[in-house]
């Protein structure tokens, strides 16, 4: 796990942004790509692409913090962060995608 040393914590989200942003812009792409030809509008499919990179990476971080944190809380991550990561990533994505559409869809 590599404890909580402040550094060894940058460097593994750091990591782990670069590798979930492209895996996110990936996916995202493929979905607004569906969803221009599906539905011809570009304010939707931008906020398809925007919300779901945005999610995906956010998401991706929360699984590489909140492990890292129950170690320092002296709890094993093991067992708590598969729970706890999906219910924290799941709340994060759903206000993520409200809030893009709020803004691109108005």
């Amino acid at each position: 796990m590599g404890g909580w040393d402040a550094r060894v914590l940058l460097d593994s989200v750091v990591k782990e942004s670069h590798v979930a942003a492209r895996l996110a812009i990936l996916c995202a792409g493929l979905v607004a790509l569906v969803a221009a030809v599906w539905q011809r509008d570009w304010w939707f499919t931008a906020t398809v692409l925007i919300a779901i990179t945005v999610a995906m990476t956010i998401a991706a971080l929360i699984g590489a913090v909140v492990p890292r944190l129950l170690v320092r809380l002296r709890r094993n991550p093991t067992v708590a962060a598969g729970p706890a990561v999906l219910a924290l990533a799941d709340f994060t994505c759903l206000i993520v995608y409200f809030r893009i559409a709020t803004l691109l869809l108005k």
